[in-house]
């Protein structure tokens, strides 16, 4: 049975003689009430009543916190509904003041509007299943005999019973105090008509006359608040429930709604716990049970209504009693704007309107109750008695009608009206913004496991997995506002999981506006006002957190001051809500389902609605989500064949010592704590920022090898880190480096950073030819200063930080042209100060301090600035191939510029020896034609930058042109050995001092340890005779050694790590970082994997077995060649070695250094080879030899599509050529340990040479 009995009630749908009743009533009141005006009411009393009121010090502020959220609550109104107008600001002032008034008043009088528990005896603390909710106003003789029937609700004490009172009355409290049988709550709604006359919420007889009020000439647009109060008290005690009173809070429970003239059977609680358990039974997809309907009592009292029917829910007709869980309010409070703007003061024909034209229709679970309708209440009361006395409610089971599963589809009915008014909607709006600040609001709280992880309410957090449940109060310590800032969020349109919200965000606590996770713990985090008289300031480590700003940068005393008054730190929610609705009108094409991020597409297309977006800024709580979207990064990271924890994987197999990437890694290493070191993230060596820098850079390296690492990066990167995650910063570092930046911007050679500083420098004389005067006046050169702006796109030029993020939203949009137009607006705005420069040195430090001398408020003039000059993508592309071409030439260098086609390709390459086991999949023929094609202009690139650094290093004698052209003709290869043999015929050769040698004669030459000597004479055997500086003299042979001869290796000896060659840094970056790299590249293209690890090998060992192979063809006669030139010297006799004994010679040597100081790195013993055979003028000869002295063993080791096996050999061969034209003076032992160098290197001078000099000086040539 469980059956629910609808007493008496005044139907204002079907009877209208009531409502004319009211109406005069109503008015009666109203001409008593103006003619007796009561001051207090007016709002002027009401103003000055607030202003002496007590608790004014705890509502200082509360006012326009009240008045900010109703105004951004009315434009998400207009935003959700397709609104042009925006909502009354009078209206939303009303609403606010009754908010005000009503709070004030709780905060002095807590008994009136607070949760009252019932003292009965029982213990309210536990966890409750089940809620018993009645809606009461002022009518005790209902009221009484519906508190009577509950008494003998069986198992009643189980349930939570909670009166919801729209009025106070002293008769109807005495009523809930007698409730003996179960705990009880009693709430009050707040906003009562009772608390305020002539004014809203009760009627306001003025309201209707002014201007921005509708007309109500139609029915439906009368409000009468008496009837607009249902549906708010309604709406409010369901928020109160499920998410106000502490005792539901995180709780699962099932409440039923019920009225003070409701009767309820006995069964009713016991019939609602077996339909609840056994749902799923009867209709699992029904989130709804109505135990109660319009039926009359039966006639056949014998049978018990026992009968179950599953029907779409019905507003008029399964509104009695409904019972219902938190997921059904889940979803309903999720549709919060539609319910609170419906034009409909009923609550039940909203859900209505709700459940048919915006969710879906919601089936019920439909017990027999019944409802009478009379005049006479005790008749009517005595009816259900004698009705419940004699059927037999004995039995719980039912019976589920089988003539139909779905009784009806109901129609949606016409909304009834008296809800126009939009104050209306901004209270209702407001219940569930006041009670469940967090509801919809997408925030960022930390978490140990994640980034970011989501916040929602407090009922919401226990039902998603995803997020951390954490208290109001641990949101501020834990969070420090995360992103998401204050807790005084609005509304937004969903709750779950990565959704989009809207908050009325406050930024300005220290660290607000960083991803949480990244601000340091606890542990290292104090505050100035706790134990600071037991703290050793001398001796701690900890960081005061309140000498950071929003952003985690230290701040000064003087600037802390400041900081705390500064306004501009609170989030724009206008602008907010713009681009909520941008968003939602954009991509969520049906208002069924919240609009969540992974709804959003990867890539925003442009418009003219994004560009004025852009232009207005970010908000600062979106641009983790709209920054990858803005730029591709996050369609980038969808379309990579890899993934972010692939290139961790990766980088774990990376030796830091013995793989090519340690030149980069210990560079890296050297920058961490110099990047952003004011900044609390990064202010600690073992800090999550300074690891998650580390890991970034690393990555980045791995992916970009041609770029590996440049110190503009790391700013970049440490920038990105505070506000994204590690993977969407490395997707969008990816993107920078490919998309947004111009090829070669961070290449060791600065290519591309050096044509778009000669593009700034023509930019300036055409859109600032005053500021340009004046940089030609005093010879200053801009670019000295400039090119770090453009390195680090602004985020280490001393740019206030919001000023930079600005920057950085049109960056992420527009591209490199912003760089340009930034730059050139800052110059504007300071261009009648440069005017007024007499002194070099002046106009220097005035363009040095440009971006530092910006204010916070200077981020519109700037922008306005740079709306006003018209560079555009299309002329920068122009500027940038005429100087380009322009740069190379006065390089004498020659490059392809489909490099860069290529590089947009989104080729995200990583090393070819720790890529290939993660990236490896078949390729077709055009992507192969493609690969080898760029790998062929990123060697000819390479070389081309060798080449002109060698002729650049030459010495005047020497220079002379340089040649950048390879001859590819047949006759060039029958040269390449009469060429190498001339090469070694002409070298003289030179030593190197192990010592010093003081001259005291004047035939003698004297040196300083490591000097280079030219030897001339070696024909005796203890004195030699050279050239040092242009003095010529003799000088003992032991205290040097010949580095010139063959194999000429420019390792030993070393005295420290700085010394190692006489050419420069540059030169041998060049060659190992860059050139050795692609070289490397191209020999592992088409490499055969290995059967057993599944990966290619590696060239070195393709190297070794052609070696091997020669050697033996003809081994004894090598050998006693090798023997006799190393007993006799024939070597210095003119006999050189061919290509093949230099290269078995070679890797003979480099194994035997190498193992000898424990490096057996094949990637290193690669890189030394290179080494030697550029300084043997060899490398191109060894290339030839390898391709084609052994067809079988080239076939054993490479794909017929590798250029070793292909034609293409010949090419890279003649381009390899050119690097013959130079004498390369390359240390083979540059990347061994320190030690093992000096160990190597400092040979001990033989004791003969003591003897020598004796002899020497006792028998002179002189005597």
């Amino acid at each position: 049975m469980g059956s629910l009995f609808y007493i008496n009630r005044i139907n204002i749908r079907k009877n209208k003689v009531p409502i004319f009743i009211f109406f005069l009533i109503y008015f009666a009141i109203y001409i008593f009430l103006r003619l007796n005006p009561i001051e207090i009411f007016s709002t002027k009393y009401f103003k000055n009543e607030l202003k002496s009121s007590s608790s004014l010090p705890k509502f200082e502020n509360r006012f326009l916190t009240i008045y900010s959220i109703l105004t951004n609550i009315s434009q998400r109104i207009n935003f959700a509904k397709n609104a042009s107008a925006n909502y009354c600001e009078d209206d939303v002032a009303e609403v606010a003041e009754a908010i005000y008034w009503a709070e004030s008043r709780q905060a002095e009088n807590q008994s009136d509007h607070s949760q009252v528990w019932v003292e009965n005896g029982f213990n309210h603390n536990v966890k409750f299943n089940h809620v018993f909710m009645i809606q009461v106003h002022k009518r005790p003789s209902y009221f009484k005999e519906m508190i009577d029937s509950l008494s003998k609700v069986w198992n009643i004490s189980e349930v939570l019973l909670v009166i919801s009172h729209s009025a106070y009355d002293e008769e109807m409290n005495n009523i809930v105090r007698s409730i003996k049988f179960c705990p009880a709550l009693q709430l009050f709604y707040p906003l009562r008509m009772e608390l305020f006359q002539e004014k809203f919420p009760n009627a306001d007889p003025e309201h209707c006359n002014r201007t921005c009020c509708r007309p109500e000439s139609k029915r439906r647009s009368i409000r009468v608040s008496q009837i607009a109060q249902i549906k708010h008290h309604w709406w409010w005690k369901l928020v109160q429930a499920f998410e106000y009173i502490d005792a539901l809070k995180n709780s699962d429970f099932w409440i039923t709604l019920l009225e003070e003239d409701h009767y309820v059977s006995p069964d009713l609680y016991e019939t609602l716990k077996s339909v609840i358990k056994d749902k799923l039974k009867f209709c699992e997809e029904c989130q709804i049970i109505v135990p109660g309907n319009y039926f009359k009592l039966p006639a056949n009292k014998n049978e018990p209504p026992n009968e179950i029917k599953i029907e779409y829910w019905y507003s008029s007709k399964h509104n009695l009693g409904m019972t219902f869980s938190r997921t059904f309010w889940n979803e309903l409070k999720s549709r919060a704007i539609p319910f609170c703007t419906y034009n409909d003061y009923n609550w039940d024909w909203t859900l209505n309107h709700i459940q048919t034209h915006i969710a879906r229709n919601w089936k019920a679970v439909v017990l027999n109750g019944t409802h009478t309708q009379s005049n006479n209440c005790n008749a009517s009361v005595e009816a259900v008695k004698n009705y419940i006395k004699e059927i037999n409610i004995s039995t719980y089971t039912f019976k589920v009608d089988e003539g139909g599963r779905l009784l009806a589809n109901w129609v949606t009915p016409q909304p009834f009206g008296a809800w126009i008014d939009q104050r209306d909607h901004l209270l209702c709006l407001w219940h569930i913004h006041n009670h469940a600040p967090v509801i919809y609001t997408v925030m960022f709280c930390r978490s140990q496991n994640r980034g970011y992880s989501r916040g929602f309410s407090q009922a919401t957090r226990a039902k998603v997995d995803a997020t951390t449940v954490i208290s109001d109060e641990e949101d501020w310590t834990e969070c420090n506002g995360g992103v998401a800032f204050a807790r005084e969020e609005g509304l937004s349109i969903g709750a779950t999981s990565g959704e989009i919200g809207d908050s009325f965000s406050k930024i300005g606590t220290p660290c607000s506006c960083l991803v949480a996770s990244i601000v340091p713990s606890k542990r290292l985090l104090r505050s100035d006002n706790a134990g600071d008289d037991d703290l050793d300031h001398a001796s701690s480590h900890h960081l005061c957190l309140d000498d950071y700003d929003q952003f985690g940068f230290k701040i000064g005393k003087k600037d802390g001051e400041n900081f705390a008054t500064v306004n501009v730190n609170m989030e724009d929610c206008k602008l907010r809500l713009r681009w909520i609705a941008y968003l939602e009108f954009t991509f969520n094409s049906t208002v069924v389902e919240d609009l969540t991020w992974e709804k959003v597409e990867s890539f925003l297309p442009r418009s003219e609605e994004l560009d004025n977006l852009v232009r207005a800024g970010v908000p600062h709580s979106l641009r983790p989500y709209v920054w990858p979207r803005l730029c591709g990064a996050t369609r980038r990271r969808q379309q990579a064949d890899y993934a972010y924890g692939d290139v961790l994987n990766e980088l774990k197999k990376v030796d830091d010592q013995d793989d090519e990437c340690s030149i980069t890694f210990g560079q890296i290493e050297k920058d961490l704590m110099r990047t952003l070191p004011n900044n609390v993230c990064f202010a600690k060596a073992d800090g999550v920022g300074v690891r998650r820098l580390r890991r970034l850079l690393r990555s980045i390296a791995l992916v970009f090898p041609d770029v590996g690492y440049c110190q503009g990066m790391g700013v970049i990167a440490a920038t990105l880190l505070l506000f994204l995650d590690e993977e969407n910063a490395f997707w969008m570092m990816c993107t920078i480096l490919d998309d947004l930046l111009p090829a070669g911007y961070f290449s060791d050679s600065l290519l591309g950073s050096a044509v778009d500083q000669r593009i700034f420098r023509l930019l300036i004389a055409d859109s600032l030819p005053e500021v340009d005067a004046v940089f030609r006046s005093h010879d200053i050169e801009p670019s000295l200063v400039t090119l770090h702006w453009f390195l680090t796109l602004y985020a280490s030029s001393a740019m206030p930080f919001p000023v930079l993020l600005r920057v950085w939203d049109l960056f992420f949009y527009h591209g490199s042209t912003v760089l340009f137009k930034v730059a050139l607006a800052m110059l504007k705005l300071r261009q009648e100060q440069f005017r007024t420069l007499t002194n070099s040195a002046d106009v220097f430090n005035l363009l040095s301090s440009t971006p530092s001398a910006l204010q916070l408020d200077d981020a519109e003039p700037l922008l306005s600035a740079i709306d006003q000059l018209d560079t555009d993508d299309q002329r920068l592309r122009t500027l940038r191939a005429t100087q380009r071409a322009y740069l190379q030439l006065a390089r004498r260098r020659q490059t392809n510029s489909g490099r860069r086609l290529f590089r947009r390709r989104g080729r995200c390459r990583l090393r070819s020896s720790s890529s290939s086991s993660l990236f490896d999949h078949d390729q077709s023929s055009s992507s192969k034609n493609v690969r080898q094609t760029e790998l062929l202009v990123e060697l000819k690139q390479s070389i081309a930058e060798l080449v002109l650094e060698m002729a650049a290093a030459r010495s005047p004698a020497q220079r002379g042109p340089a040649l950048l052209q390879a001859d590819y003709s047949i006759e060039s290869h029958s040269r390449d050995y009469d060429a190498y043999t001339e090469a070694h015929r002409r070298t003289r050769r030179c030593a190197r001092a192990l010592i010093d040698f003081e001259r005291h004669e004047e035939d003698e030459l004297g040196f300083c340890k490591n000097d280079i000597i030219e030897v001339l004479s070696r024909k005796d055997e203890h004195c030699w005779i050279g050239e040092l500086n242009g003095r010529r003299g003799w000088f003992p042979a032991k205290f040097v050694e010949l580095v010139d001869d063959q194999l000429r290796d420019y390792s030993f000896p070393l005295v420290d790590d700085d010394d190692d060659d006489d050419f420069t840094e540059k030169i041998t970056k060049l060659v190992r970082h860059q050139f050795c790299t692609i070289l490397k590249t191209i020999f592992e293209y088409g490499m055969k994997k290995c059967s057993l690890l599944g990966r290619p090998f590696h060239p070195w060992m393709f190297i070794e077995n052609v070696a091997n192979e020669e050697i033996r063809k003809d081994h004894l006669s090598v050998h006693s060649r090798l023997m006799l030139s190393q007993t006799f010297q024939l070597d210095e006799d003119g006999k050189i070695f061919t290509p093949e004994e230099l290269l078995y010679k070679a890797l003979q040597y480099i194994n035997l250094t190498h193992d000898l100081a424990r490096v057996s790195s094949m990637d290193v013993k690669f890189r030394s080879l290179i080494c030697i055979g550029l300084n043997e003028q060899a490398l191109h000869l060894w290339f030839e030899l390898l391709c084609t002295s052994n067809v079988d063993l080239v076939d054993k080791w490479y794909q017929p599509w590798s250029f070793i096996r292909s034609p293409a050999w010949v090419q890279l061969k003649c381009e390899l050529r050119l690097l013959s034209q130079f004498v390369f003076k390359l240390s083979s032992g540059w990347e061994l340990p320190s030690v093992s160098r000096k160990r190597l290197g400092n040979r001990p001078i033989q004791e003969s040479v003591r003897d020598m000099l004796v002899k020497h000086h006792l028998f002179s040539w002189d005597t």
